[in-house]
């Protein structure tokens, strides 16, 4: 195992603990983090995996494929999680649905997708599928996910049409180098009171659904103001340049775990 990754691990972490210190009287419960490997190389996931990590992101569903049917690595990281975070496209949610461990989707986005992911999963597993819904908190056309003004609808049209999906929260991508010392990113803002919204319309209790959302220069703002956050930092300097972070809340102890993903710079303080 390279001793910079587990270092670099253990850094993340402290960091964490340093920004959940904060909110730490809240009552919410410890953010759990994700690790996307998007483009990295097998060895290093099961070098990360080895220094305590479990789960792991990925953006392409071919990718995510080829590494999870991978037999070292199904031999060497036997608990491993995997988590989509990539644009869904219909014509390849079948294979997707065949990876070993999946875990959670996080992009859903449209009641055509849900409905094509929550057909395909049936066919390969008793359990619910955990699954977001991913908010254009923006309004950024280069985006995806859903309209603020539309959320409501596609969130409760996936909850009753959709049984092989467990709804788990909402999801989006804040807005690139933003200032937070003027404010708070207003995209964390917007997707808080979309969880409100989503929650007073359908009489669903706040705590539980997840938010995911962050960017690798803000995660202490997200854990303070939203109690949930998404780092995007390096494992190793040298050799995860472009290794993505996401930092999840769960609420009331559950066990799922959400997650996010945002674009970093390929050079970071840690």
């Amino acid at each position: 195992m390279s001793v910079s990754t587990a270092k670099n691990l253990e850094l993340v972490l402290q960091k964490i603990e340093a920004a959940f210190a904060k909110v730490e009287n809240t009552g919410q419960p410890f953010p759990q983090l994700v690790a996307v490997s998007k483009t990295k190389p097998l060895g290093l996931v099961i070098e990360a995996y080895n220094a305590g990590q479990k789960a792991f992101g990925e953006n392409y569903i071919q990718e995510l494929v080829e590494k999870s049917n991978n037999e070292e690595l199904e031999v060497k990281c036997p608990e491993i999680q995997w988590h989509f975070i990539g644009r869904l496209q219909s014509n390849k949610i079948k294979l997707l649905t065949s990876v070993p461990n999946l875990a959670m989707v996080q992009t859903v986005s449209s009641l055509k997708i849900a409905n094509l992911l929550n057909s395909a999963w049936q066919k390969v597993s008793s359990r619910p599928l955990d699954v977001l819904i991913q908010v254009n908190t923006s309004g950024e056309e280069q985006k995806g996910g859903v309209a603020v003004s539309d959320l409501v609808d596609l969130y409760k049209a996936v909850f009753e049409c959709c049984p092989h999906l467990n709804l788990r929260g909402l999801m989006t991508i804040g807005r690139y180098g933003y200032d937070e010392n003027l404010e708070p990113n207003p995209d964390f803002s917007c997707l808080y009171d979309c969880r409100n919204m989503v929650c007073d319309a359908l009489g669903i209790s706040k705590h539980s659904l997840h938010l995911s959302m962050g960017m690798s220069s803000d995660y202490e703002m997200a854990v303070i103001i939203l109690h949930l956050l998404q780092l995007g930092t390096l494992l190793s300097r040298l050799q995860w340049v472009a290794l993505w972070f996401v930092l999840v809340l769960t609420y009331l102890g559950l066990a799922n775990k959400t997650i996010h993903y945002t674009r970093f710079p390929s050079s970071i303080n840690v």
